[in-house]
């Protein structure tokens, strides 16, 4: 077998064992109460993630896992969880998502009304995923 015969079996195996890690984890997503897999979304994450790195460092040796890394994209968003997390823990802060929460309970519509004006008054000065991160205690 030549090198180019060899190389283009190795590409086709790799997004073989890609696309199938992605299927296991988008039905674990998709169908979070199956019996098939009955792992919740976070473990399934862990699993795929495990799954891939254990494939690429073993079966696919050829391929440099730190390359497939995004290290700037993980400590974004370790800082804004990290940010939330002070944010929810402030006693100003507290007060406010123990308003929204009850409001929530008590009127449903009015409270997504709420969130979705406070939501939307913080955007421009978070990003999209610390806005998820923010509300999602009030909504809890």
């Amino acid at each position: 077998m030549s090198h180019t015969q060899n190389h283009e079996s190795f590409r086709i195996a790799s997004v073989v064992v890609a696309v199938a890690i992605f299927a296991l984890m988008s039905y674990t997503f998709l169908f979070p109460c199956n019996k098939i897999i009955p792992l919740d979304r976070r473990t399934i994450a862990v699993v795929s993630a495990l799954l891939c790195y254990l494939t690429r460092t073993f079966l696919f040796s050829e391929m440099n896992m730190l390359h497939a890394i995004d290290f700037d994209v993980l400590i974004l968003l370790a800082s804004i969880m990290v940010v939330n997390h002070i944010v929810i823990h402030l006693k100003e802060t507290k007060k406010i998502i123990d308003y929204l929460q009850l409001l929530v309970k008590k009127h449903p519509v009015k409270g997504f009304w709420m969130i979705s004006l406070a939501a939307f008054t913080v955007s421009p000065f978070l990003t999209n995923d610390g806005v998820c991160l923010l509300f999602v205690e009030p909504i809890l």
